[in-house]
């Protein structure tokens, strides 16, 4: 008898054990499982906010360039070597036409750069009011070429204002960026950081985040400090520049 209850306690302590067992690799798989799940997630967030980053920057920079070489043409034609070829009207005309696909193609990107920052905003959720911050600016920066065409005197004072508006954006840079191409520099950096961020989860730490790219959190911060600086200039540029 005494025999027969020690083999059914060793049975019964068999059974437990492989409970045991079977319980520790079903926690220990569920635990690996959940990492990798969370791996993933972080992965496609991180994919999401290095594309819209580089959308707000690709943005920015064609409106930029748009900018800068419809100003050039147009100087060619106002102010250039030849311009005594052509007579006031056809000037006037020009500086009328520049104006308004310049203020067609602002609007286009005032609203993509919006819904760009607006996604970023959510997919990144601890700096949401910078990225507000941000987006109010440029949405009032990218709608200034109105203000240089509607109830001026003349065509040729809109002529100026767009020049002055072009040196306020910091189009005319191509080092020391300020205005929309210190945002759009931030917007670059950033789209850097979390595309490399992506491929060193990918790759298990085997890619490296570059040493020399900022932190989000520092390249957000240059992107909010030039954002503040232009809003303040354009605001005092509006006070100076009210039509009659």
């Amino acid at each position: 008898m005494a025999y027969v209850m020690i083999k059914k306690m060793n049975i019964i302590y068999i059974l437990i054990t492989i409970l045991i067992v079977a319980l520790v690799i079903t926690n220990v798989y569920f635990y690996l499982e959940n990492i990798n799940q969370s791996s993933l997630v972080r992965q496609n967030q991180l994919s999401q906010m290095g594309e819209k980053a580089e959308d707000v920057w690709s943005r920015l920079s064609s409106f930029e360039g748009w900018y800068y070489d419809s100003m050039w043409r147009l100087h060619y034609y106002v102010e250039g070597s030849f311009s005594d070829s052509f007579s006031n009207q056809t000037k006037e005309s020009l500086i009328w036409t520049t104006g308004y696909l310049l203020h067609r193609y602002s609007d286009r990107v005032s609203y993509d750069v919006e819904r760009d920052l607006t996604s970023l905003k959510w997919l990144d959720g601890t700096s949401r009011a910078i990225y507000e911050n941000i987006s109010d600016t440029l949405k009032y920066a990218l709608v200034q070429i109105d203000w240089t065409m509607l109830g001026r005197g003349n065509l040729t004072e809109s002529y100026t204002l767009l020049w002055e508006l072009y040196y306020m954006l910091g189009v005319d840079q191509s080092e020391n960026l300020s205005g929309l191409g210190g945002i759009e520099n931030s917007f670059n950096l950033l789209s850097i950081y979390w595309s490399s961020e992506y491929y060193f989860i990918l790759t298990n730490g085997r890619q490296k985040i570059p040493s020399d790219c900022p932190k989000p959190e520092t390249a957000l911060e240059w992107a909010l400090g030039n954002a503040t600086v232009l809003y303040q200039q354009l605001n005092e540029w509006h006070e100076r520049t009210k039509p009659n």
